[in-house]
């Protein structure tokens, strides 16, 4: 499998964030408490959770400054290849 990209919205402290992964490798850096372990952790859940989950894990997710009824989405984009 190669990832090309994540994306969030209204995850925590990311209001829209996209990143793109190169062929090679990429690095996220940045300032402590900026959200890097954050979009690892969107990465994990968006690729491993259900999204019907009831879980109490998955009610707790939502953006550090939400009020009321807020929507939260991962997405990925990647290629599986089957060795044919």
């Amino acid at each position: 499998m190669k990832l090309h990209w994540v994306e969030l919205e209204n995850w925590r402290q990311h209001t829209k964030r996209r990143v793109d992964f190169d062929d090679g490798a990429t690095v996220i850096y940045g300032p402590n408490e900026t959200g890097r372990s954050t979009i690892l952790e969107a990465l994990s859940r968006g690729l491993f959770d259900k999204s019907s989950s009831h879980a109490e894990a998955i009610k707790r997710i939502k953006p550090l400054t939400a009020s009321g009824n807020v929507y939260t989405i991962v997405g990925s984009g990647f290629t599986i290849y089957t060795g044919k």
